[in-house]
């Protein structure tokens, strides 16, 4: 049987100012739409992020596609 839930994982870098709101906002949005996901929420240090090629925090990735952040320059 395949497992037909979200995979979203959130990558923030340290103290991002929007991490307690897009955390609270994700989880209420899958919650009010009834959308089982599999949610992986994590911090990641400037030096880490530029090794995986994300270019903001958050990054939004879900079922392996990134969706936010848009083309911008630098992890901060």
């Amino acid at each position: 049987m395949e497992d037909k839930r979200l995979k979203v994982e959130v990558y923030f870098a340290p103290n991002c100012p929007t991490k307690e709101q897009v955390e609270r906002n994700l989880k209420e949005a899958l919650e009010m739409e009834v959308i089982p996901a599999e949610l992986k929420i994590e911090v990641l240090d400037p030096v880490d992020a530029e090794k995986r090629g994300f270019k903001g925090s958050p990054t939004i990735i879900i079922n392996g596609e990134t969706f936010q952040p848009l083309e911008m320059g630098g992890f901060s």
